[in-house]
Order: C-alpha cells, then sequence, then structure tokens
C-alpha cells in the first residue's frame, strides 16, 4: 500500500498463513514466512506479485510472526524453531548457516539489521533485553533491557527500540553506554513496528483494550465439558 494511504494490493492468493514481509535491498522482491503444505518456511516473491518460490530447507519459528529480516543486508535473517539463534540465508544459492557460532546464549529474536548491513539488533535472552551481533565478526554487545529493536536511525549511531507504550532512541556508543531518550508514547502497548530509512516515520501496530457484551444463541444448556 502506498504510505500516503488508498487501497492496498493483494501479492499472495494462498489460503495459508503469510507473515513477516521484508523488502529486499533493492525493493524488487518480498521476503516472507509461510505455512504454505503445512510447515513455516521463507518465501520470496517479485513486488508486482510474480515469481513466487519456497526455500525448501528452511524451517521458521512460530514465536512471533515477525521474524523475517532482509534490507538493508544482502541476506535474509529468519529466526529458526528454538530461538537461540538466528539462521543467515543466502537468496540466490539458498545456502544458510547460524549467525551466533555458540547458541547457548539464550533467546534471539527479533532481528534487524543496521544501515550499513553489517550489524544486527536483536531481542536477546540473558540478559532480556536489546543485543547487537556483528555480522562480521559474530560479536555480541548488551544494551536496554526488556527493549525490543524495531530499526536503526539512517546514520547506524542509534537503535529504535519499543518498551510497553514507549519508542526509545538507545546510543550505540562502542566506548560507553549513553542514556536512551523517549521518541514518541503512544496510546496503548506498542507491538510490531518498523521506521522509514530516513528515519522520519515510524508505523507501529499498537495494542487497544475494548470492552464488548456478548449474546450467545442456539447454545445446549446441558453441556458440559
Amino acid at each position: 500500500m502506498m504510505i500516503e494511504g488508498g487501497t492496498p494490493i493483494q501479492l499472495t492468493f494462498s489460503n495459508s498463513t503469510e507473515f513477516s514481509p521484508a523488502w529486499s535491498p533493492d525493493g524488487k522482491r518480498i521476503a516472507f514466512g509461510s505455512n504454505e503444505g503445512g510447515s513455516r518456511k521463507v518465501w520470496i516473491i517479485d513486488a508486482d506479485g510474480g515469481d513466487r518460490r519456497q526455500f525448501a530447507r528452511t524451517q521458521v519459528d512460530d514465536w512471533d510472526d515477525f521474524n523475517v529480516t532482509w534490507s538493508p543486508g544482502r541476506q535474509i535473517l529468519y529466526q529458526p524453531p528454538g530461538e537461540r539463534n538466528i539462521n543467515v540465508l543466502d537468496p540466490e544459492t539458498g545456502e544458510q548457516r547460524p549467525l551466533l557460532r555458540n547458541d547457548s546464549v539464550g533467546r534471539q529474536v527479533a532481528p534487524t539489521y543496521s544501515p550499513d548491513g553489517e550489524k544486527v539488533a536483536v531481542f536477546a535472552g540473558r540478559p532480556p533485553g536489546l543485543s547487537v551481533i556483528s555480522m562480521v565478526d559474530n560479536s555480541e554487545t548488551s544494551y536496554e533491557r526488556l527493549c525490543n529493536p524495531v530499526g536503526w536511525s539512517p546514520d547506524g549511531r542509534s537503535i529504535y527500540a519499543s518498551i510497553g507504550n514507549k519508542m526509545l532512541s538507545i546510543p550505540v556508543n562502542p566506548s560507553g553506554r549513553s542514556a536512551p531518550r523517549t521518541i514518541f508514547t503512544a496510546p496503548g502497548d506498542i507491538g510490531a513496528a518498523s521506521v522509514s530509512s530516513d528515519g522520519r516515520k515510524f508505523v507501529l501496530r499498537v495494542m487497544e483494550a475494548k470492552s464488548d457484551v456478548w449474546v450467545v444463541e442456539n447454545f445446549d444448556p446441558a453441556y458440559r465439558r
């Protein structure tokens, strides 16, 4: 759908659950997850809906529906079952490898590329919170606790991350820690979110609680579970 709004264009037409769309760096293809055939795998499709194909050797975790990442890195990142590592998939050859050499560090979810494609922000499990993994040497640095990464500033010096209903900007400073600052506060807890490449716009899902009254008809009053 155009950023200004309007009628969305449907690209996939299967009866399966499809999730976590991620643009390619050149904007010509989209990677996504699908359970078509009964197993959650990584697929790609042209941006106009053509040439849909599956990476048969992949297996995507079912913890969350936002676990496939592509741009701006050349390779596709996705979460395999177990949430203890992230797989790096070459979209041209189908070859894949684990991002971390050691998968005993705990949960690793929600990967987000830095603008230069050389680092990945993740929600890590030990301690639970924001970590940055180098695509060059696989080193890992922990930052703010309990924060989910959303994206990076255009200069790669800060990570945007959500916690509750707040969006934070967290400096990535190799020489020491700097205090995060609040960018904005949403009317409810922030779910999935992303930031535009120029760092000026966010698109996000906000949790909203509603109270409804329901009427149930045609039930069996003698039924006991």
